[in-house]
């Protein structure tokens, strides 16, 4: 088998590692909702199986994350190895930060550009951001900004479990008009949280939620980023007590880094 049949082969073994992600990626945002849910019925429970189970949670959401982390870890050997066999790679980045889905390199990059963001379109935009991430489908992408750090964050349109799909649902669109957010200012909201809100807090397993002011009102939403790609959203309202840090419990598997 020639050098490259072999590198070839490695880049079907790391799209297979991309869907893997992928498939970790709906994983994490089910957990969270499910964790969502579970703590609006069970909040005021003094019942030891109520906080077994919200540990099992935590816990599960955990090991997914060391999943996807160990996912980058094989991803970036294949790369090397390929690099080192071929003198090429598979791509500028291949791996992607399980924590802020997104590598320094690639941060360093689209962060620091000498191109403002206004200057080009979404399209060019889009081939930008792929550079880095090759997995993104640009006829799937809706919409497309910078984060306050400047890291590339986008809005996609896949299934009703994620994305515009699970954001503008029916249900959690009543949520946000509930709150005072119009269908129609929903996505606007979730991206100037992430351009310029304020994390004050977490929900369900370990979404962030940001505080801002928006259309003349203080505004509260969760939010999950995860490869970049903005995955799950909903309102946060403003009295309701949320916990200061990412993680419920200081559990032994945590303190351990386990």
């Amino acid at each position: 088998m020639s050098v490259t049949d072999v590198v070839e082969r490695l880049r079907i073994a790391n799209a297979k590692l991309d869907e893997a992600r992928a498939a970790a990626a709906r994983a994490i945002v089910a957990l969270s909702d499910g964790a969502e849910i579970f703590d609006a019925v069970t909040r005021t429970s003094v019942w030891p199986q109520v906080a077994a189970a919200r540990q099992c949670a935590a816990d599960a959401a955990e090991d997914v994350r060391l999943g996807v982390e160990s996912m980058n870890g094989a991803q970036g050997f294949i790369n090397t190895y390929c690099i080192g066999i071929a003198g090429y790679g598979l791509g500028d980045s291949m791996a992607l930060d399980a924590e802020d889905a997104i590598t320094p390199g690639a941060a360093e990059r689209l962060a620091h550009d000498d191109i403002d963001r206004e200057s080009f379109s979404d399209e060019e935009w889009i081939a930008r951001v792929r550079r880095s991430y090759p997995d993104v489908d640009p006829s799937a992408v809706v919409r497309i900004s910078r984060d306050r750090d400047g890291r590339p964050v986008r809005l996609e349109d896949k299934t009703d479990r994620e994305g515009v799909g699970h954001i503008l649902g029916k249900s959690r669109i009543g949520d946000f008009e509930a709150m005072g957010v119009p269908a129609e200012r929903v996505v606007d909201l979730i991206f100037a949280a992430l351009a310029y809100g304020k994390i004050v807090g977490y929900v369900a397993t370990d979404r962030p939620v940001y505080e801002l002011e928006f259309d003349g009102r203080i505004h509260r939403v969760a939010i999950t980023v995860i490869n970049g790609a903005i995955v799950g959203a909903n309102p946060v309202p403003v009295r309701r007590k949320i916990r200061p840090n990412r993680y419920r419990f200081d559990s032994p598997r945590r303190r351990h880094g386990r």
